[in-house]
């Protein structure tokens, strides 16, 4: 196997980091694979290398699940109710139904965020392409208004992390 030098990079902080990592022959060539430097700085500044023990770090999925069953036609109810704390970020919404509905997501009873579901889009969804904070103490709810013609049954996922 011919000899390899490894590149390396300054990294983070001037610490020097090996880009390759080991020889592999493909095709009858030597060649170097490696883990480019991938990885992120914490809080405090100190550099973290991507590795299979210290992934990347992701804020956990705080999703809050409702239902609410026998809503007469025309009737408004909540589905959802999550009382958020300073960490929390909206993600959006899915929710869905036994009849037509108007969804709406509301901060402390003000509508922030409204679809409709229909007979050929049975799923209510909303998807922020960026999450929404609302804030420590702040009531975020889930309402469906039943535009159905009967009483009809809803269920509801608010997304957040």
């Amino acid at each position: 196997m011919a000899e390899f030098t490894p590149y390396r990079d300054a990294g983070s902080g001037g610490v020097v980091y090996d880009i390759a990592t080991r020889d592999v022959v493909i095709n009858g060539t030597p060649v170097r694979v490696g883990r480019s430097l991938i990885g992120w700085v914490d809080s405090g500044g100190a550099w973290h290398e991507l590795s299979d023990v210290e992934s990347l770090p992701t804020a956990p999925a705080r999703n809050t699940y409702g239902t609410a069953t026998a809503v007469p036609a025309g009737g408004t109810v909540t589905v959802v109710s999550f009382v958020a704390d300073a960490a929390f970020r909206l993600r959006g919404m899915l929710g869905t139904g036994t009849a037509d509905g108007a969804w709406r997501i509301k901060f402390n009873g003000v509508p922030k965020y409204g679809t409709r579901t229909s007979i050929t889009e049975q799923e209510a969804e909303i998807d922020l392409p960026n999450p929404d904070a609302p804030g420590a103490g702040v009531t975020v709810t889930i309402e469906v208004t039943n535009n159905g013609t009967s009483v009809a049954d809803f269920e509801a996922t608010l997304l957040g992390e």
